[in-house]
């Protein structure tokens, strides 16, 4: 996880957080030009099917989010000995009932 690698590697690895800060903008950038001049969403774009650049932009997105939840699993792991699977399924239906009850400002 990043604290590992931050715990055993210091400021050595900064480059890394560079360069995935730079494809964050690029991605979020595409989606924000798509947003902008389709006039759609990323969910109407995908709804149209169109998956060029939209589908490079989610597939970023859930590798981004798959991360973020092994992350939390790593963490969660410290303080309660579950199995991986429990502990990323609660995760994600946490998540899911969050963005559903409309309350996605209590996620961050």
């Amino acid at each position: 996880t990043a604290a590992a690698a931050g715990a055993s590697y210091g400021t050595a690895l900064a480059w890394a957080l560079v360069f995935s800060t730079i494809g964050c903008f690029v991605l979020q950038e595409a989606a924000a030009r798509l947003s902008i001049i389709g006039g759609l969403s990323l969910g109407q774009a995908l709804n149209q099917g169109r998956f060029g650049v939209v589908g490079a932009v989610v597939f970023g997105c859930i590798a981004y989010e798959a991360g973020n939840l092994l992350g939390a699993y790593a963490g969660i792991a410290l303080v309660v000995d579950l199995p991986r699977w429990v502990v990323l399924l609660v995760l994600g239906f946490a998540g899911v009932s969050l963005l559903s009850l409309n309350r996605a400002e209590r996620l961050a």
